[in-house]
């Protein structure tokens, strides 16, 4: 009995081991491919880091690229998007708050400390767009000097209505008590008292339309502020645009080319692009750009004149 379980015993580890070489040898030649592949992969990867570090402007910062290779599926190469002339664009565009709650239509007899308050909502709003602004790279020098000169134009506004509303302040006390004594006043005195009340009258309506043409400038820096923002973010679009075309042409190019170079992968895989760091102009959200050429493409393309197209023809999405 024991020697028929030693036979047994002895017959399951043979075929064990020759299962296990057999997966070894197996192995063998996927090792190989794969090897043969990664040195393909350097070699077009250098090839592209090249061509894009030979472009002018922005475009040469792409050549910081990075690649994988999924198996079944194809190589993966993937990129971010540099900053397009605003300092870079790593966070949301936010959007641009308003400057005040102020109406062109303020009823002159809002009372001075509310003026105030919204006059403070006005600085602090300002100031949270333009620090925005500068953290999501759309600050640049260009628009420093105008951004710091709508600060201070806020700020002596702010300071004129904080002295607007001390004066409608005064002026109404003096109104209560002008009223208090024209009550008690004899009536000789009375002509005065009314006389004097009619002058105070006077300068609250002065300074109420005072308070209104405050209330006009705050509104038309507004509009300014929010004029200035929107030129920028349009102006990022489209940078961003150029940028993205002048990407799809060099690798589209280099792809077109050089794509012979990757004869180690297989003929039913493919090649992704993805490009991140590119941003929704209305949201601001953050989004990728997917580009996938199958093998067939390649190779369709070598040779032909339009082969910085061939990212045009190719299946893309954004993410």
């Amino acid at each position: 009995m024991n020697k028929h379980y030693l036979a047994i015993s002895l017959a399951t580890l043979l075929s064990g081991s020759v299962a296990l070489a057999d997966q070894a040898s197996a192995a063998e030649p996927a090792v190989a491919a794969y090897s043969e592949l990664r040195s393909q992969l350097h070699i077009m990867t250098n090839i592209m880091r090249t061509a894009f570090s030979q472009n002018e402007g922005e475009v040469r910062r792409f050549a910081d690229l990075n690649y994988s290779y999924l198996a079944g599926q194809g190589v993966v190469y993937r990129v971010r998007l540099p900053g397009v002339g605003f300092g870079g664009l790593n966070v949301p565009v936010p959007p641009v708050p308003p400057i005040s709650k102020i109406r062109a239509d303020i009823d002159i007899d809002l009372d001075s400390a509310e003026f105030e308050s919204m006059i403070g909502e006005a600085m602090a709003s300002a100031q949270t767009a333009i620090e925005g602004m500068r953290r999501s790279g759309l600050f640049d020098a260009r628009m420093s000097d105008e951004q710091r000169q709508l600060r201070e134009q806020i700020r002596e506004l702010s300071d004129d209505a904080r002295d607007l509303s001390w004066e409608l302040r005064e002026v109404s006390r003096q109104q209560r008590d002008l009223a208090f004594e024209l009550r008690r006043a004899s009536e000789q005195d009375k002509a005065a008292r009314q006389a004097e009340l009619d002058e105070l009258q006077q300068q609250q309506q002065q300074l109420d339309q005072q308070l209104q043409a405050n209330a006009e400038q705050i509104k038309a820096l507004e509009q300014k502020n929010r004029q200035q923002t929107a030129e920028l973010v349009k102006q990022h679009q489209q940078q961003q645009q150029q940028l993205l075309g002048s990407f799809e042409q060099t690798m589209g190019q280099v792809l077109c080319d050089y794509g012979v170079t990757l004869r180690s992968l297989p003929d039913d895989e493919q090649i992704s692009v993805i490009v991140d760091g590119l941003r929704q102009p209305d949201s601001g959200d953050n989004y990728e750009r997917v580009y996938i050429v199958s093998k067939s493409q390649l190779m369709n393309c070598q040779g032909r004149s339009d082969a910085s197209d061939l990212f045009k023809q190719a299946q893309a999405y954004n993410f």
